[in-house]
């Protein structure tokens, strides 16, 4: 299934915007690959993986395999895009020389988180930046666990609205606090757990703030 997006870049650290109406793009699996243009919203030219090992180009579309993108992934981990000539994204290490590339076997960072854009005129984007440290680090702590057989679920609380403790004390007669937030959703999921991983970035020599609020 072929689908067309549109794009636009906004920094030359690698981050684009896509729009479909409002609606993340569908997430190929297996037995369902969905293709994408990557496309400018502010021009029409669409993303171009046309060689491997290089810096990502951008064109009109022509509709060559090289145009069309898979996601793959999810939005906790972050999400991989791949062209249908193999090729994926990835962002190289420098933080001040960031740069898109492409390649079968990528170097760089290939996971990349989506957002609702902000800027405006572009109210029915998403930014897609580079997914960060701790993202990063969840996934490889995934791995090592499902090596032991252990499960896990990783829940991602840094993009929600948390209300702060009011110090009502009613969640010693409801069982549950009184801001129905994601709070009561993972009480249980923590009384039910052996084990706890916390993950943050550090923002300002502290913990994400509405980590602490949980």
């Amino acid at each position: 299934m072929r689908k067309q997006l549109a794009s636009l870049f906004v920094a030359f650290s690698a981050a684009l915007l896509y729009a479909a109406a409002g609606t993340l793009p569908t997430v190929s699996t297996g037995e369902n690959e969905v293709w994408y243009f990557i496309q400018f919203m502010n021009g029409g030219k669409v993303i171009n993986a046309s060689a491997a090992g290089s810096e990502i180009t951008v064109n009109q579309p022509t509709g060559v395999d090289s145009e069309w993108f898979k996601l793959t992934g999810d939005a906790t981990s972050g999400y991989e895009f791949t062209s249908k000539s193999g090729l994926k994204l990835y962002t190289t290490a420098g933080a001040k020389e960031n740069k898109l590339m492409a390649a079968a076997s990528p170097t760089g960072k290939t996971l990349f988180k989506i957002v609702p854009c902000s800027a405006s005129g572009y109210s029915d984007g998403f930014e897609v930046v580079p997914a960060g440290n701790t993202s990063l680090a969840i996934k490889e702590m995934e791995k090592i666990f499902e090596t032991q057989g252990v499960e896990t679920e990783t829940v991602q609380v840094g993009n929600k609205d948390v209300r702060g403790c009011i110090a009502c004390r009613r969640c010693g007669e409801l069982g549950k606090c009184v801001f129905d937030d994601i709070v009561n959703e993972l009480a249980p999921k923590f009384r039910e757990a052996d084990g706890l991983v916390v993950a943050t970035p550090v923002y300002y020599a502290s913990a994400n703030a509405t980590l602490i609020a949980v």
